[in-house]
C-alpha cells in the first residue's frame, strides 16, 4: 500500500526522515508507475483491507521493499498507520499483522513473530506506546536481533556522515 505520496511521507516524518540512508531516501520518493483510469487510488485499497478484516482474513504487515515508494523497514511503520488510520484496525491489530499473524500465515509461528522462550528474539524498543498510538514506532531506540543489540548509534553516525558528505 506504499505508492507516491507515501513514501515521501516517510523521508519528510521528523523521526524517521533523518535516520533515512540516502538510497532508502531515494527508493522512498520515486513513484509506482500508474496507468491513467486505474482503480489503484489509496481510498480502495484502504476500502479492501477493511473489507477482508471485518470479513476475518488475516491481513499481513510487509514493506514491499524494494519497489518504488517503498523500503525496506520504514515502509511498515507506513503500513500499521495505513492500516489504523485508513483500514479501521486498532493499534494492536495493526501490530500483530507486522508480527505474530506474519509469522503464523508463513509458518513461522514456533521462534518468529511474538516473544516466547526459543524464540528468534528480534525485538524493537520504541518511545511511546504503539499500542494506543501506532505511530509510536517510528520512534526507534533500541533493535536487538536474534537476542543481540545492534549498534543503532553506529547506523545514526554512518547516516549522518553520508548525508554531510552530500550536503543533505
Amino acid at each position: 500500500m506504499g505508492t507516491g505520496p507515501a513514501g515521501a511521507s516517510l523521508v519528510a516524518d521528523p523521526i524517521i526522515g533523518p535516520r533515512l540512508a540516502l538510497g532508502l531516501e531515494r527508493n522512498l520518493l520515486v513513484e509506482f508507475p500508474s496507468n491513467e483510469g486505474d482503480r489503484t487510488k489509496m481510498e480502495y485499497a484502504l476500502e479492501s483491507v477493511r473489507l477482508l478484516h471485518e470479513a476475518g482474513v488475516p491481513i499481513l504487515v510487509g514493506s514491499d521493499g524494494p519497489n518504488p515508494g517503498t523500503a525496506l523497514g520504514p515502509s511498515v511503520h507506513r503500513e500499521m498507520e495505513l492500516l489504523v488510520h485508513g483500514a479501521g484496525f486498532s493499534p494492536v491489530e495493526a501490530l500483530r499483522a507486522a508480527t505474530s499473524v506474519t509469522a503464523t500465515a508463513f509458518g513461522l509461528e514456533e521462534w518468529r513473530g511474538r516473544i516466547i522462550e526459543g524464540g528468534r528474539a528480534d525485538v524493537i524498543l520504541v518511545g511511546g506506546d504503539p499500542t494506543t498510538e501506532i505511530l509510536a514506532t517510528r520512534d526507534v531506540l533500541a533493535v536487538w536481533k536474534e537476542g543481540r543489540r545492534w549498534k543503532l548509534e553506529l547506523y545514526l553516525e554512518q547516516v549522518t556522515a553520508q548525508r554531510a558528505e552530500v550536503g543533505n
